[in-house]
């Protein structure tokens, strides 16, 4: 089965520059402004988008001095590391809390000469 048994290869072609693009685009597109839009305008403009999403969510250059990093990390990863690390540090605030407490009801029985 080669490339000639596909639908889109049986069809009349028509370069993309020559069909209109008849939906609203969103407000965050480059064509906002722009009246008659062909899809190829619309598609160099979604890889455009798709391009600032990759280089914000680049995660190639973080670092860390408390938390082992894998070598390959995604967006994923990289959360399930942030939430496991909270979930550490609230344990570990509990367990003050706890001792805290503790320490508090001993000073308080001192206080009131009830040696424990």
């Amino acid at each position: 089965m080669g490339c000639n048994d596909k639908i889109k290869q049986r069809c009349k072609k028509i370069p993309s520059t020559c069909v209109n693009f008849e939906a609203q685009v969103p407000e965050f597109s480059s064509l906002i402004e722009e009246e008659c839009i062909s899809i190829e305008e619309v598609a160099i403009d979604i890889y455009g988008v798709i391009e600032g999403i990759k280089e914000e969510l680049a995660l190639e250059e973080i670092t860390s001095e408390c938390i082992e990093l894998p070598t390959i990390i995604d967006t994923k990863i990289l959360f399930q590391l942030m939430m496991d690390k909270i979930c550490e540090q609230q344990e570990q605030i509990n367990t003050l809390i706890q001792t805290q407490q503790e320490q508090q009801t001993a000073i308080e029985a001192l206080q009131n000469n009830n040696c424990p």
